[in-house]
Formats: C-alpha cells, sequence, structure tokens
C-alpha cells in the first residue's frame, strides 16, 4: 500500500495540512549522506510531534515510530522502527539508486479502544475510535532523494576490439 497524506484511513490521522486535528503536527527533519564508494546511505533524522497523547502513546509502547524507505528502481521499501526523536539509520547503498523516499509513520502497537483526542476536528464530535494494530495514527511529509551511481565505471571492458 502507497501511503500519501491524500490517503483516507476511515477514522483521523494525524497528516500535514490536514483537517483531522487541530493544531497538531508531526514532522521530520530528514539528511541522508552517502559514503564514498555508495556502500552505504546513513540517514539522519530528528522527528517532532506536538500532539501530547500520540507522544504518550509511543512513550508506553502502545505506539511506535517508523520511517519508510522505499525505491522504485530496486524495489525496495522497508520500514525501519525509531525508539529516539534523533538518530541515525543506516541502509546498504546497494538497495537504494537514483530517487528514494523517506515518510516518517506513527503506527499502533497494539488495538487502542476509545481512541478521542481533544484536538480531532470538531467534525468528529466526542466519537471515539478503536484502532487495530498495525493501523497507521500519523504520516509525515514524504522527502525525496537522489542517489546516482555510475553504471559503466569499467565501460572499456564492456568494448571488445578486434585485431
Amino acid at each position: 500500500m502507497r501511503l500519501s497524506t491524500d490517503t483516507s484511513f476511515g477514522y483521523p490521522v494525524l497528516v500535514p495540512n490536514g483537517t483531522d486535528y487541530v493544531g497538531a503536527s508531526f514532522t521530520a527533519e530528514i539528511q541522508p549522506a552517502v559514503s564514498l564508494d555508495l556502500s552505504n546511505v546513513a540517514i539522519s533524522y530528528t522527528v517532532e510531534v506536538n500532539e501530547a497523547i500520540l507522544r504518550a502513546l509511543q512513550e508506553e509502547g502502545r505506539a511506535s515510530f517508523f520511517l519508510e524507505v522505499g525505491c522504485r528502481d530496486t524495489w525496495f521499501k522497508h520500514l525501519y522502527p525509531i525508539r529516539d526523536l534523533s538518530g541515525t539509520i543506516n541502509i546498504d547503498g546497494g538497495k537504494l539508486c537514483n530517487e528514494f523516499q523517506v515518510t516518517p509513520l506513527i503506527v499502533a502497537n497494539e488495538p487502542i479502544s476509545s481512541l478521542n483526542f481533544p484536538n480531532f476536528n470538531e467534525e468528529y464530535g466526542n466519537l471515539a475510535f478503536n484502532i487495530n494494530r498495525s493501523q497507521v495514527l500519523a504520516v509525515g511529509d514524504t522527502k525525496r532523494f537522489l542517489i546516482f551511481r555510475e553504471y559503466f565505471q569499467n565501460a572499456h571492458k564492456l568494448i571488445v576490439t578486434g585485431k
């Protein structure tokens, strides 16, 4: 499933510029660094969430923060759990080529019953939602990055000359 901030989940999800939450935000500063030999990509991150209940769910272990890293050209997609609000994840450089994307997420670790936030949009009234394990609670902006490789580093070996 491709996650998008335009996806409708059937329950309130914190997304950038969304209307489900009032005055809440979930952002991530993402900065990749590629090793000189392209064998490793280190992705540094800093996550901020100003919704107290989502933060409490994470601190209690009932929800987790993730970085979803994906690359269409290599068919790579992986969810990396992040325990701290800032840190670095390392990815084998061979898994990423050309454009790759990083999306921060908050996901339920367990069923959460009667979830109701004071910051829900008033259209929800006093509704409470039952969230299942693995359901998305928040989606941050997807960041796109480019990594280029020289496909033919030794092109002379590909050319056969006859004598």
